[in-house]
């Protein structure tokens, strides 16, 4: 008789700690879920920003080289304006009038 008692009570100890273990668990699984929204929701974020933020570079990027064409635009006009030979007049020739 006193190893159905000493069963007993070990089966009674053993159901309060399953008990609480899974009490523990589904806190934890809670929590964990909670967690994993909010980096759910921060990558999305992360993810919509950077992709703006690439539109961004390509955007001034597009902007510095139309810059440089101009700069090199008018980079070629300055030789070109120092450089230019002006034509002299003929001279001994006579205008008929």
């Amino acid at each position: 008789m006193g190893n159905i008692v000493h069963a007993d009570i070990f089966f009674l100890i053993t159901s309060i700690a399953v008990v609480c273990l899974t009490i523990c668990l589904i806190v934890v699984t809670v929590f964990l879920v909670r967690i994993l929204r909010d980096v759910k929701h921060i990558s999305e974020t992360v993810d919509e920003e950077s992709t703006k933020i690439a539109g961004d570079i390509e955007k001034v990027r597009l902007t510095a080289n139309a810059q440089v064409e101009k700069l090199k635009m008018f980079g070629a006009l300055i030789p070109r304006f120092f450089t230019r030979k002006h034509k002299a007049k003929p001279k001994g020739k006579a205008k008929a009038s």
